[in-house]
C-alpha cells in the first residue's frame, strides 16, 4: 500500500482552469516533484524485489489513466514512469486504486511482458452517478469501453494452480452484482 500523501509534491493548476476543467490541474514538471519520497520509493523496490506469485499494489490515486484532470500519478510524469519502470521490470502485479467516485478497469501492454492492469473502486456510497460530468470521461487506457458511475465495489477473484494464477478484476454494484469483468493469468515463477 502506497502512500501518496505524506510526501507529495504540490499539485500545479494553470491559470486558466479551461485547459483542463474543472480543476485546472497540469502536470507537475518540477525535477524534484515526487509523489513518494525517497524512503518510500526504496521501500516499494525492496517489497517489489522479493518472491512472490501475484502482486497487487495500492496507490489512492489512479495510475494508469492519464486524461482526466483530478489528482492521479499522471500529474507527476517523472514518479508516474519511474512506477511503471519498476513494475514492468516485476512479475504478476495488478493495481488497486480509488478517489475518484466511479470505477473502471484500465490496462497498459506496452513495455509490459503481461498486460499491467488497474482496478480503480470507488464511491461504495458516494459515485458521482451517471449524470455528473456529462457521462463518460475520457481514459484511452480503459480495458471495457465504459466505468461504471454508480455505488460500487471491487473484487478480485484469484485461482492459483501449480502453473499459473487466474485473476478475475470484478467490479460490483450495491447489490453485489458484477457490473464490469475483466480476466487474466500470470505464469507461476518456477523454482
Amino acid at each position: 500500500m502506497l502512500d501518496t500523501r505524506s510526501y507529495r509534491s504540490p499539485l500545479v493548476t494553470a491559470a486558466d482552469r479551461s485547459v483542463c476543467p474543472p480543476t485546472g490541474r497540469i502536470p507537475n514538471t518540477h525535477p524534484e516533484a515526487t509523489l513518494l519520497g525517497q524512503a518510500q520509493w526504496q521501500w516499494l523496490q525492496q517489497q517489489l524485489g522479493q518472491p512472490a506469485d501475484l502482486r497487487l499494489v495500492v496507490s489512492s490515486i489512479q495510475v494508469i489513466p492519464a486524461q482526466h484532470c483530478f489528482e492521479k500519478w499522471a500529474n507527476f510524469p517523472a514518479e508516474r514512469q519511474r512506477l511503471l519502470a519498476l513494475l514492468a521490470a516485476t512479475n504478476g502485479v495488478i493495481l488497486l486504486s480509488g478517489d475518484r467516485h466511479l470505477a473502471e478497469i484500465s490496462m497498459l501492454t506496452h513495455g509490459f511482458h503481461d498486460p499491467l492492469y488497474e482496478l480503480t473502486s470507488s464511491g461504495l456510497n458516494s459515485a458521482m452517478g451517471e449524470k455528473s460530468l456529462g457521462g463518460q470521461e475520457l481514459n484511452q487506457h480503459r480495458a471495457i469501453e465504459q466505468n461504471f458511475l454508480q455505488d460500487n465495489f471491487g473484487t478480485l477473484v484469484i485461482a492459483p494452480n501449480q502453473q499459473t494464477i487466474a485473476v478475475k478484476l470484478q467490479i460490483r454494484d450495491q447489490a453485489g452484482r458484477v457490473q464490469r469483468q475483466v480476466n487474466t493469468h500470470f505464469q507461476r515463477p518456477q523454482d
